[in-house]
């Protein structure tokens, strides 16, 4: 875990403010941090609050980089630039992707089409059959596919690949 997160957080606990010399300028900029951690998790053990510090820390950083950094906010907001957070554990040797800022749209100010699309969960949508033999193909192509597992060799496939060439398929799926 990092140094500076673990400092801030338990200074945070303790009550106590940051030293005044220039680690307290670094400390003082995870503050924030360690301090919604410790509000959210405060009956939690320190390393499950430093694990959630940590993350806060890096999308506090990556706000500041969108609201300060016109190069930053504009390739955003057309979509030619994506930026995300993660945490590289250095013991272990992790990375865990945290993705891009929960509220990256209001802070570049533009709705990010291509941004939505892929952080959108697929849903399958339910569709009605225009064919009565929909259900038979399928159920055909099910039950080749468990003939095919179950019993490959059968077939010969692998010593006489000229058999698939004899065959009319149903369906060919790519």
């Amino acid at each position: 875990l990092c140094g500076a997160v673990t400092a801030t957080v338990k200074a945070v606990k303790a009550n106590e403010g940051m030293p005044p010399d220039n680690m307290g300028v670094v400390l003082d900029n995870i503050r924030a941090a360690a301090e919604m951690s410790v509000k959210t998790l405060s009956g939690a053990p320190l390393e499950k609050q430093l694990k959630l510090a940590t993350k806060l820390n890096i999308f506090e950083a990556m706000q500041k980089m969108m609201r300060h950094s016109k190069i930053f906010r504009d390739g955003i907001a057309s979509e030619e630039l994506m930026l995300v957070g993660a945490v590289y554990n250095i013991e272990e040797g992790n990375l865990e992707w945290l993705g891009p800022h929960p509220e990256q749209e209001t802070i570049v100010g533009s709705t990010l089409k291509v941004h939505r699309w892929r952080e959108a969960p697929y849903v399958r949508k339910a569709m009605a059959t225009s064919s009565p033999d929909a259900r038979a193909i399928i159920n055909r192509l099910q039950e080749g596919n468990t003939r095919f597992v179950e019993n490959h060799e059968l077939y010969g496939i692998h010593e006489n690949p000229s058999i698939v060439h004899d065959v009319e398929p149903d369906t060919i799926l790519v």
